[in-house]
């Protein structure tokens, strides 16, 4: 993971040496007008990366399970909500994008934020319609409820503040399963190995509603622009969808399977809610002259600034020196 981390940080510098040599600072400036040649690049460039973002899940995911006729899933009860919240997080976040392009493109404030908030809600709806044609799943009124609620968060505040004072962010901490081989076998089973399950573990992701106060207080305020809190959610302990155990045969669902039959890990695992309490950091609100640093702290404000943390879980708190 440390060589990761060399490598986000020297792209950014290696990028912002190359600024007055290649004009990128120009060409990342929001045109102040209306500029019908980057409003073509964004719609066409949008269209095609739909495009191939669904042919690109269809082969590399969808391919590999049965197809079946449209039908409907309800799983609104599984992961404690966690990736509901991972929708909401996602649909917000491309409707920030989606403005971003068009403020870009020279749209004009109001019209952007309209006219961009669809984006991520059309992709997700995109992912929700060959999750209907798919035998493992289906399409998810609950899913989509969590998608309008992410783009509701945006508009809302749109139409409120013209900003968004109140933030989605997200971030990841890496779970040490207890050394077990068929707890192991079941990890990797429901969340895949390596890079893969670090995103895929929905025990590894927290959410979080993050705030800067000096957006609530007066001009004149004294207080630090950047300075953020954070109200962040997660869970611990899911060896599945709804329960932690598992069937002897893979063909049949937990739900389905006889108690003779199951791998049962409930008592030893327990599935618990979490939530946090955390400093943060706007990177927005950091002042610079450079639109290619704006970009970056615009990009990267979607990950939430590792900061100590108070827990709360059932009866329990604790405090994380990082989180």
């Amino acid at each position: 993971m440390k060589h990761l981390l060399i490598i986000f940080f020297c792209i950014p510098a290696f990028i912002i040496a190359q600024e007055k040599q290649s004009g990128v600072n120009q060409f990342l400036t929001h045109s102040d007008s209306l500029n019908t040649s980057r409003l073509k690049t964004v719609g066409i460039g949008t269209a095609a990366g739909f495009t191939g973002m669904m042919l690109y899940l269809d082969q590399i995911w969808y391919d590999q399970y049965d197809r079946s006729s449209f039908h409907f899933y309800k799983d609104g009860d599984e992961w404690l909500q966690v990736d509901k919240v991972g929708h909401a997080f996602t649909s917000y976040q491309g409707a920030r994008w989606g403005k971003a392009l068009l403020k870009w493109s020279g749209v004009e404030d109001k019209k952007a934020a309209v006219y961009g908030a669809p984006f991520g809600f059309l992709f997700l709806t995109g992912v929700e319609v060959m999750d209907g044609f798919s035998e493992g799943w289906g399409f998810s009124g609950s899913d989509m409820l969590a998608n309008t609620a992410g783009v509701g968060l945006f508009l809302g505040q749109e139409a409120l503040w013209q900003e968004q004072r109140i933030q989605l962010k997200y971030s990841l901490e890496p779970v040490d399963y207890f050394n077990h081989p068929e707890v192991e076998a079941r990890v990797e089973d429901v969340y895949g190995t390596g890079f893969q399950k670090l995103f895929k573990d929905y025990n590894a992701q927290t959410y979080w509603l993050s705030a800067t106060p000096y957006d609530f207080m007066a001009e004149d305020s004294k207080f630090p622009k950047w300075l953020a809190f954070s109200v962040g959610y997660s869970a611990d302990g899911m060896l599945g969808g709804r329960f932690n155990y598992w069937c002897n045969d893979e063909d049949i669902k937990p739900e389905d399977c006889p108690v003779n039959q199951r791998i049962d890990f409930s008592n030893q695992v327990d599935r618990q809610r979490q939530f946090f309490l955390s400093a943060d950091v706007d990177l927005t609100k950091i002042e610079t002259n450079s639109a290619l640093l704006k970009t970056l702290f615009g990009t990267f404000n979607m990950i939430k600034i590792p900061a100590p943390a108070v827990e709360f879980s059932g009866d329990e708190v604790h405090f994380r020196p990082l989180r």
